[in-house]
């Protein structure tokens, strides 16, 4: 039996319930553990059977949601896989199973080092004085580690000192059967650019704002921003935040979008985010057509290449964005996304991301 756990379903429904559906039709069965809200009936759909994990997601640390984690995870047998999503996810469980006697394997994917590895001072000190249990419960109770690129995997890796395997699957899987994709139109005039993620302080919305406005004199330029307020991040905007931004901007907020079918609607996609493992709406943009424009992450340095229609900004700085939408790259960009469809297929579908898991059950069991 393979268990896969996250604090927050929509890490299991955005393409591991699809990941889940490739590996019931190849004859596994699959529990997912996780909180359900609004995508309770996707996981229900996906996976053979749900054990509910109730966790508030504001709180740092919710003690009380470790010890239902504890009173689930009893469930687990030997020889049974346990893969867990997301740091929060894993250090909730390795704290879970302080008072716990492990007996099966577990894998821990770790898609972005996220609020513990920020630049707080308050998170700093707490990164410290967390360090020598992390070191102890990181290398007893989990067995194997994914990263999304080889910053992030070295730094933790450091970090935890830790002595068992750890490997990088770039990306969590992109199921291109669902996207529309994108025409391009050589003839019209209006450019529409778009960021699109969660409405978070570390996803460059404040850096976006301020691009709209240095090209606000372009009047073919409509910009437009798409995603959700998340209450459960400590680093979520607030509502009447985005609203007065908005109000104080030429940016028209869409709310939360459908990315398969509404992407293609766009020209331009801006990624600022200051860090990520490697953002799956940067390859999303790529498949779909759009001139993909992001801050240069370790994530998204490392699948570059200039084939690409995407094109990388050093540390998110606003003039080079400006120097790159004004000079709307149309040239050779049919070929640029012929080239870039091919390559998220080949390395980071949902086939190929489902196959790298696949060996790792393999080679663990």
């Amino acid at each position: 039996m393979l268990f896969y756990l996250s604090h927050w379903d929509w890490v299991l429904f955005k393409s591991r319930s699809d990941i889940a559906d490739y590996l019931r039709a190849d004859g596994f069965k699959i529990c997912s553990i996780t909180p359900t809200n609004k995508y309770r009936k996707s996981i229900y759909e996906s996976f053979n059977n749900h054990y509910e994990w109730k966790i508030n997601r504001k709180k740092i640390l919710d003690i009380i949601a470790i010890i239902k984690l504890k009173n689930i995870i009893k469930n687990i047998n030997q020889n049974d896989i346990l893969h867990i999503f997301t740091l929060k996810s894993g250090i909730y469980f390795v704290l879970a199973s302080i008072f716990h006697q492990k007996r099966y394997k577990v894998i821990v994917s770790i898609t972005g080092l996220g609020y513990l590895f920020s630049n707080s001072k308050t998170i700093k000190i707490a990164r410290f004085l967390m360090r020598p249990l992390l070191i102890y419960l990181f290398n007893k109770n989990v067995d194997y580690l994914i990263f999304q690129n080889k910053q992030d995997l070295n730094l933790f890796i450091k970090y935890i000192n830790f002595k068992n395997k750890s490997s990088i699957i770039r990306g969590s899987g992109i199921n291109t059967t669902k996207f529309e994709l994108k025409e391009i139109d050589h003839h019209r005039d209006e450019v529409k650019v778009l960021m699109c993620n969660r409405l978070l302080k570390d996803k460059g919305i404040k850096e976006y704002f301020d691009l709209s406005r240095k090209l606000s004199n372009s009047k073919n330029l409509n910009f437009f921003l798409a995603g959700e307020i998340d209450p459960g991040n400590p680093a979520s905007y607030k509502k009447e935040d985005i609203e007065k931004l908005i109000s104080l901007n030429n940016v028209n907020y869409l709310g939360n979008i459908n990315v398969e079918k509404k992407l293609k609607d766009f020209d331009i996609l801006i990624h600022m985010s200051s860090h990520e493992g490697l953002p799956r709406i940067v390859l999303e943009s790529m498949y779909v057509g759009l001139a993909t424009i992001s801050n240069n992450l370790p994530g998204v340095n490392e699948i570059y290449d200039t084939n690409d229609n995407l094109y990388l900004i050093e540390n998110n700085n606003l003039d080079d964005y400006v120097k790159t939408i004004k000079t709307f790259p149309k040239d050779n960009l049919e070929e640029k996304i012929k080239y870039s469809r091919k390559k998220v297929i080949n390395k980071f579908s949902t086939d190929y991301i489902y196959n790298k898991f696949k060996e790792i059950y393999e080679s663990i069991l």
